[in-house]
């Protein structure tokens, strides 16, 4: 799922750098990685954001690593 996750990060950095860049600021979106040391964690507390409005993308990433 990481692959999915730096597509997605590659496209919102195109988009973001295409609408505020210069010749003197880039940016770059990073999405973390997600382990399985960090797995149940992380999916507790990203789903509890996003019962809250986050993004569900993250929860996605996090639960396919099982």
């Amino acid at each position: 799922m990481m692959v999915l996750g730096t597509k997605y990060s590659r496209f919102i950095s195109f988009i973001i750098n295409s609408l505020f860049a210069n010749s003197n600021i880039t940016f770059k979106y990073t999405i973390l990685p997600i382990t399985y040391y960090n797995q149940s964690d992380y999916i507790k507390d990203s789903f509890k954001l996003a019962q809250s409005g986050y993004s569900f993308l993250i929860p996605a990433l996090a639960s396919g690593l099982s």
